[in-house]
């Protein structure tokens, strides 16, 4: 009997902290990434399709998840937020059901809130970012994987597991690193079978999922028309022309300082791995978190630019390792009273310090870091004056990180160069320069909202850019509200 009120105490908080994580999460600002995401996937669903009527450098599912958010909650900020957290939420069960399924009764319950609030508290840069969610789509890909080895007949779940690592490739292609380990794992290792042909078995199964979905988006894109669209804007552009190099010293930094963000979680996690090691019953597990984990530093060095969201799947990781730490202190010396007692003490003790670490980060949460140039009143003074001066045919050209303005008010993107780096570098790609003018000159955008310290940035005299395509657009347009660093421009019907 208190066994039971006990567990129903655990998932009554469970059930409260979440709730609160929500809370927390809807207020903090939404980045500049987010704000493009949403306006790319407006654009796809009311005027055209992805890679063809609106570019995109990203591959496809993060749009994808961004019109999902907008069809089922409606064209607000809050959408894709509310949509991301319930998609977490999800990610929290799964691991929650798995660390059940390998006997940590105790660690699946605490796991569901470690995660959730160490990854809202991360802050508005990591919020809904496409690394944690290609890694927490390989996270599931894990689970799965690794419950089709210790059942039986698990072809069902081999398959999920391709599916869903197929699913992460599609947010971001250096997602390939975990389903490429894994089916060499499965070959070469077995993951400890002591035949290879359960071993190959899943492989194939996995391999079959993985490229069952890739084939389905092959064929979609085909009948569309977008594959050529998409080869040039997500593979060529960013391999010919986009890109960063950060020195070891920066990655370095970057990397320091997110396990410093997380530091009471990744000590508690890379423990719990170490002592599920010493254990024993745990290689599979063990060999699959050390490919994903793997897999997020391959990622983030691949990527080379320094960005601390690109390493966003160790939250998942190390909120699992803590999860287990804590179901495993908990068990110690369950065959003798007094060591039974101090592991359950110590258990108890590593929640509270956990619970103090993630308050600490809930204290210290700024909701409001990025500075986007506008107040929350210019936004709506802008909205208000859009409102009142739109025509039938109006759209708009942002040139800047506003891009919730171009949702909010409903307006179209007068040319398909809505992501920064294609604006910025799209004249280096053969035809983007005349198929731009082409653009203006057919829409004939009555907005044109822009950050005038970017748009009117010092440029070589040659300089033959669509931002220098922009700056003489915008000498036939009057300033309908000028902010500190942006105004909106208008102009009368062409």
């Amino acid at each position: 009997m208190k066994a039971n009120i006990l567990k129903i105490s655990f998932y009554g908080v469970s059930l409260v902290l979440i709730v609160l994580g929500f809370k927390l999460y809807s207020q903090i600002t939404t980045s500049p990434d987010q704000q493009l995401f949403d306006y790319v996937a407006w654009n796809i669903l009311n005027q055209g399709l992805l890679y063809k009527d609106v570019f995109e450098i990203n591959f496809p599912i993060k749009p994808a998840i961004h019109m999902a958010a907008l069809q089922i909650f409606g064209d607000q900020a809050w959408s894709f937020r509310t949509f991301d957290y319930l998609m977490n939420i999800g990610v929290s069960i799964a691991g929650y059901v798995f660390l059940r399924y390998v006997g940590f009764g105790l660690g699946a319950i605490v796991f569901v809130p470690v995660y959730l609030f160490s990854y809202v508290t991360s802050g508005a840069w990591f919020a809904g970012q496409i690394d944690h969610t290609g890694h927490a789509l390989l996270f599931v890909s894990l689970i799965a994987i690794a419950a089709a080895k210790r059942q039986e007949h698990g072809v069902l779940l081999a398959v999920v597991a391709g599916i869903f690592s197929a699913l992460a490739f599609l947010l971001k292609p250096t997602m390939l690193a975990f389903p490429t380990g894994v089916f060499v794992a499965l070959i070469a290792l077995g993951f400890g079978e002591a035949q290879t042909r359960r071993g190959l078995q899943l492989a194939l199964i996995f391999g079959t999922g993985f490229l069952a979905v890739l084939v389905g988006f092959a064929i979609i894109g085909a009948l569309t028309g977008q594959l050529a669209g998409f080869w040039q804007q997500t593979v060529l552009f960013n391999l010919q022309v986009y890109g960063a190099q950060e020195s070891a010293q920066s990655l370095t930094g970057t990397f320091l300082q997110i396990l410093r963000n997380m530091v009471v979680i990744a000590v508690f996690g890379m423990a719990g791995f170490a002592v599920m090691g010493l254990q024993g019953g745990y290689r599979s597990e063990l060999l699959l978190f050390a490919l994903l984990l793997g897999a997020i530093l391959v990622s983030y060095l691949y990527q080379n630019k320094g960005f601390g969201y690109h390493l966003g799947g160790l939250v998942l990781v190390f909120a699992f390792g803590t999860s287990a730490l804590i179901d495993l202190t908990g068990r110690w010396g369950r065959e003798h009273t007094t060591r039974r007692i101090v592991g359950l003490v110590a258990s108890v003790g590593l929640v509270l310090l956990i619970s103090a670490a993630l308050g600490r980060k809930v204290l210290n949460l700024d909701p409001d870091p990025i500075d986007l140039g506008l107040t929350h009143e210019d936004q709506r003074e802008i909205l208000l004056i859009i409102e009142q001066k739109r025509r039938p045919d109006s759209s708009i050209v942002i040139w800047g990180r506003q891009y919730q303005i171009g949702m909010l008010a409903g307006l179209p993107t007068a040319w398909p160069f809505i992501n920064a780096p294609l604006r910025e570098e799209g004249h280096r790609m053969e035809g983007w320069y005349d198929l731009a003018q082409a653009e203006l000159d057919r829409t004939c955008p009555q907005f044109v909202l822009a950050n005038t310290s970017e748009l009117y940035a010092p440029s070589k005299a040659d300089d033959t850019t669509l931002r220098t395509l922009l700056i003489d657009l915008v000498a036939a347009y009057q300033p309908a509200y000028q902010a500190e660093n942006v105004t909106l421009y208008e102009r009368a019907p062409c």
